[in-house]
């Protein structure tokens, strides 16, 4: 079971939701690269499977669909989502096996090079999900709204090279997007309670 514990209050993220009312203290300790993960040979294993799209930055990205001729715009179905800013989201539909997002040909994620390539800010249009990681904010055991790690990096099953390396931590790396997204008052509990499980 994980040592998940409750925070001084429930902190909103700047899109609304996903809420974050607790946290799994493992992000304090699991070993994570303090890196580009684009610096690291693991062929975007983390993105097999696609990942978690949500309707708030969807539909931020739909004024430049024309900008991504190969997404098929009009297939997604989304459903309600508790985790997903707009409390609603998708899996990213695949490509032989792996997020329709990946950049063709190349490594990491199009939007990402997208925004980069622009002068954007990713998390402006990069969905929730991949911002946060290597963390995310799900419902662990029945208990909704924790900040806890990947589901990649907690679950059986997953071979990530990065997974459990590294001389930083889960939180560290995800740090400075926690930060953009819920605020400094949570990084300051965050880091506090981090002092204290070392």
């Amino acid at each position: 079971m994980q040592n998940i514990i409750d925070l001084k209050r429930i902190y909103e993220s700047r899109l609304g939701l996903p809420l974050i009312e607790r946290v799994d203290m493992s992000i304090f300790l699991k070993p994570y690269p303090l890196k580009n993960c684009l610096q690291t040979d693991c062929a975007d294993i983390c993105c097999s499977g696609g990942s978690t799209m949500d309707i708030a930055t969807f539909n931020k990205l739909l004024p430049y669909r024309s900008d991504f001729p190969s997404i098929p715009w009009d297939d997604f179905n989304f459903e309600p989502d508790e985790c997903s800013p707009g409390n609603t989201g998708c899996y990213t539909l695949f490509d032989n096996g792996i997020c329709m997002f990946q950049n063709p040909g190349a490594r990491g994620c199009s939007i990402h090079t997208y925004c980069l390539n622009n002068a954007l800010d990713f998390r402006e249009l990069k969905f929730f999900t991949c911002c946060m990681f290597p963390c995310e904010v799900n419902r662990l055991e029945n208990i909704p709204h924790v900040l806890t790690a990947g589901y990649e990096l907690r679950m059986d099953g997953f071979s990530l090279p990065c997974r459990d390396t590294g001389q930083s931590t889960v939180y560290a790396t995800a740090r400075e997007t926690i930060g953009y997204y819920y605020g400094q008052e949570l990084l300051d509990e965050l880091d506090r309670l981090a002092s204290i499980t070392r």
